[in-house]
C-alpha cells in the first residue's frame, strides 16, 4: 500500500503501467524473487543492510557492552564486513555448484544458518560480547549473499533488456525502502516494550520466506548436468575474488582482536592498496575505471556513527545538554521519516535523472550530498537550540533531505555496477565490484573511528560525558567534505555515457587489461552466444581456454 501511494500520487506516473513493463520486459518470477530478497529480508529485516529488525539493534547492543564510540565502529564494521566478502562467495557461487545448481542450494543454506542465529540471540541473552558480534555475523551474511544471488540474477537480465534497467534498479531500491518504512514503524516500540533482541524473534517467520525461492525456484535455474572444477580457468581473476573476500574477513577478525585502532588502521588501509591494485592491473580499463572511482567515494565517506548515536542517545546524567532522544524517536520516528524521503529520493532519481549521463549525475549528487551533510554541524554545536529550534524538529528535517539526497547520489552506483557485470560470470563480477565498494566503506568507518579519537570524541554512555563531543562538530565537517574529493577523478574514471546506453568495452571481464597484455592471452575473443560461464567452471577439455558484489 506504501508502494502504491507513493508512486500513485506523482502526476502522470502510473503504477500499474510501470509494473506491467517490468513484468513483460523481466517475468513475475524475477519480481517476485527481488521482492522477497529485497523487500522481505534487505528491506524488511535488514533496512537496507544496515536498519530494519535486524540492523537497528546493533548499537543499542553494543551500548549494553558500555563500549566507546570508536570501537562501535570498529565492532560495527565487523558485524557488516560480509557485505565486503561478496566476492569469495560470488566465486564460490559460480564455481561450486551443488547438486547442478549455482544459486539455490545457497539460497537455502544460508537462510537456515541465519535462521538459527535470529532464535538464538534472545534465546541466550546473558551471552558475551563475541558470541554476540557471531550470531551478528551470520545475520548480516545471510543477507549479503542473497543480495548478492538476487544481484547476478538481475545484472544478467538488465543486459538483455538495457532500457529497462533504471527501472528494475528502481524498483529493488523502492522495494528495500518501502520494506524498511513497514519495520522501522514499530521496531523502536518493540525494543521499548520487549528489550533489544526482540525484533530477532520478530524477523523469524519473514526470513524464512526467502526459502520460498530454493524450494519453487523462482529464479528459474537449470541444473548443470556437466561436471565442474572448483578453480576458475581464469587464475587472475580468481585472485582478485579471493584476495578482497578473504581479505575482508581477516579484516573482520582483526576487528574483534585486542590490538590497537592504529594497527587496524594500517591493515585495513594496506587491503585496500592492495585490492586497487590487483583490480587495476586484472579488470578491462573500462571496469577497472569505474571501480577506482566508486572505491575512493566511499574511502572518502568518513564515518562518524558511533558519536553521533551516543550524542543523541546518552540520557540526562550521562550528557545533560544533549537531545536525550528516546529509543522510540530514535529508531521508529527517525527512522520513519529518513525512510520515507529515501522514497523520494528514489522517484527523483527515477522521473528527473535516470536519463542523464553519469558523469553529471554523480557530480550534482555528491555535491549536494556534502552540502546537506553540512547541516549535521549546526545541531552537534547546540546552534539549532540557541535558535528556538528543537533537537526533534531540526532532526527530523536535516535527516528527511540527507536521505533523499542519498538515495539520488547512490542509485547510478548500482546501476553502473549491473552494467559492468560480463555475461556469464555475473556473481562474482558484481561481488568484486559491490564488494572493493564496501571495503572501501569499511576503511572510511575505520578512518573515521581514528578521527573520532584524534579529536578527543570518545563518549560510552557514562555519566558527565559532555566534553566528549566538544569536537563532534568538528568530525562532522571533516565528513561532509569527503563526498567532494573524488568529483575531480570524474573525467578520468567514469565514461561519458548515459545511464540508458550501453557501455562498451566490457564484453569481457579482463579484455585489454594489463594482465592480459603481460600474460599474452587474447581474452575476449569468445563468440558472444557461448556460455562464459560453463566455459570458466566446466572441465570438459573441449572447451578451449577462454576466458567470472554494499550496501
Amino acid at each position: 500500500l506504501g508502494f502504491c501511494a507513493v508512486f500513485m500520487a506523482l502526476p502522470g506516473a502510473s503504477l500499474v503501467r510501470w509494473l506491467r513493463r517490468l513484468n513483460e520486459g523481466f517475468g513475475p518470477r524475477l519480481l517476485i524473487t527481488l521482492l522477497l530478497v529485497h523487500g522481505v529480508l534487505k528491506g524488511f529485516c535488514g533496512g537496507g543492510g544496515t536498519a530494519g529488525l535486524a540492523g537497528t539493534p546493533v548499537d543499542f547492543l553494543l551500548r549494553e557492552f558500555s563500549v566507546d564510540a570508536s570501537s562501535m565502529q570498529v565492532f560495527s564494521a565487523a558485524v557488516f564486513i560480509p557485505w565486503s566478502v561478496k566476492p569469495v562467495m560470488g566465486f564460490v557461487s559460480d564455481a561450486f555448484p551443488i547438486c547442478g545448481y549455482h544459486r539455490l542450494p545457497y539460497f537455502a543454506l544460508s537462510t537456515v544458518a541465519a535462521l538459527v542465529s535470529y532464535i538464538a540471540l534472545p534465546l541466550f541473552p546473558s551471552l558475551p560480547l563475541e558470541p554476540v558480534l557471531v550470531l551478528l555475523f551470520v545475520i548480516i551474511f545471510h543477507m549479503s549473499i542473497s543480495d548478492l544471488l538476487a544481484e547476478a540474477v538481475y545484472s544478467r537480465r538488465i543486459r538483455e533488456v538495457p532500457a529497462l534497467g533504471p527501472d528494475l534498479v528502481s524498483f529493488v531500491w523502492a522495494c528495500i525502502g518501502v520494506g524498511k518504512l513497514i519495520s522501522v514503524s514499530f521496531v523502536g516500540w518493540i525494543m521499548d516494550e520487549f528489550g533489544y533482541r526482540s525484533p530477532y524473534v520478530a524477523s523469524v517467520p519473514f526470513v524464512a520466506l526467502v526459502l520460498l525461492i530454493p524450494f519453487l525456484n523462482l529464479i528459474d535455474e537449470p541444473r548443470q548436468e556437466s561436471r565442474c572444477k572448483p578453480v576458475s580457468q581464469d587464475p587472475a581473476l580468481t585472485l582478485v575474488a579471493l584476495v578482497t573476500g578473504f581479505g575482508a574477513l581477516g579484516l573482520s577478525i582483526m576487528s574483534l582482536m585486542g590490538c590497537d585502532l592504529v594497527t587496524k588502521i594500517f591493515a585495513a588501509t594496506a587491503l585496500a592498496a592492495i585490492v586497487l591494485l590487483l583490480f587495476s592491473i586484472v579488470l578491462s580499463p573500462v571496469i577497472a575505471r569505474v571501480n577506482a572511482f566508486f572505491f575512493v567515494q566511499s574511502l572518502c565517506a568518513l564515518s562518524i556513527g558511533g558519536a553521533s548515536f551516543y550524542f543523541f542517545t546518552d540520557d540526562a546524567e550521562a550528557y545533560p545538554e544533549g537531545p536525550h532522544f528516546s529509543t522510540m524517536f530514535y529508531a521508529t520516528v527517525l527512522g520513519l521519516v529518513s525512510t520515507a524521503f529515501s522514497m523520494v529520493g528514489v522517484i527523483a532519481y527515477t522521473h528527473l535523472m535516470k536519463a542523464w549521463k553519469y558523469r553529471k549525475v554523480l557530480l550534482v549528487g555528491n555535491m549536494a550530498f556534502s552540502a546537506v551533510n553540512m547541516l549535521s554541524c549546526i545541531v552537534f554545536l547546540r546552534w539549532n537550540v540557541a535558535w528556538g529550534i528543537s533537537d526533534h524538529a531540526f532532526v527530523l528535517c536535516s535527516s528527511a533531505v540527507q536521505t533523499a539526497i542519498f538515495e539520488m547520489a547512490w542509485l547510478p552506483g548500482i546501476l553502473i555496477m549491473s552494467q559492468l557485470c560480463p555475461e556469464g560470470c555475473e556473481a562474482t563480477m558484481f561481488a568484486l565490484l559491490a564488494g572493493a565498494h564496501n571495503l572501501g566503506a569499511n576503511l572510511g568507518s575505520y578512518s573515521g573511528a581514528m578521527l573520532l579519537r584524534l579529536l578527543h570524541v570518545e563518549p560510552r554512555g557514562s555519566p558527565g560525558e559532555s566534553a566528549q563531543f566538544d569536537n563532534l562538530w568538528l568530525a562532522a565537517a571533516i565528513a561532509a567534505i569527503g563526498p567532494c574529493i573524488p568529483l575531480a577523478l570524474l573525467p578520468v574514471l567514469m565514461p561519458d555515457v548515459s545511464q540508458q546506453d550501453r557501455i562498451e568495452g566490457v564484453d569481457h571481464a579482463t579484455e585489454g587489461s594489463l594482465w592480459s597484455r603481460w600474460s599474452g592471452n587474447s581474452f575476449g575473443m569468445i563468440k558472444k552466444n557461448s556460455n562464459l560461464e560453463l566455459r570458466s567452471i566446466v572441465g570438459a577439455s573441449s572447451l578451449e581456454a577462454p576466458y567470472v558484489a554494499p550496501e
